[in-house]
């Protein structure tokens, strides 16, 4: 079901369940409008930004998330945000992880819609399907 709305390998998600992440998602009726990945241990990748960051204790990252077009602009991205947040602020954890690209104009209004706020931008040079890193990123550790 998650392929139907793209930019999902089945492979990449039996590996991320393996590994103990959670997929939220969301229905309208008996379709599915909206999924989003967690991750709670193991290092997270940040292909984009050439890095790959441990997760802490007490850290969980958000990542993945896709919204189907004719179900954007109505506030189901930043609703499935604060719906993760809360649950697993209510199990203990305490510091909540989100990025999207510079690019991503929507998904940077919805991340700012659930209450996250920016601790650091980072940048990397690509070169064909390689990302390198650029300069020092300190997401707030």
């Amino acid at each position: 079901m998650l392929a139907e709305i793209g930019g999902f390998d089945a492979n990449d998600g039996s590996l991320r369940f393996q590994r103990g992440d959670v997929c939220y998602v969301v229905f309208i009726g008996d379709r599915l409008v909206h999924y989003s990945w967690v991750q709670r241990s193991g290092s997270h990748p940040i292909p984009g930004a050439g890095l790959s960051v441990p997760v802490g204790s007490g850290e969980f990252w958000i990542y993945h998330c896709r919204t189907v077009e004719h179900a954007r602009g109505k506030g189901i991205y930043p609703a499935t945000l604060e719906r993760i947040v809360n649950d697993h602020f209510e199990e203990g954890y305490c510091t909540a992880w989100i990025y999207t690209t510079r690019e991503n104009i929507a998904s940077q209004k919805g991340i700012l819609r659930a209450g996250f706020g920016l601790v650091a931008t980072l940048g990397a040079l690509r070169v064909g399907s390689h990302y390198y890193r650029m300069g020092h990123a300190n997401h707030g550790q």
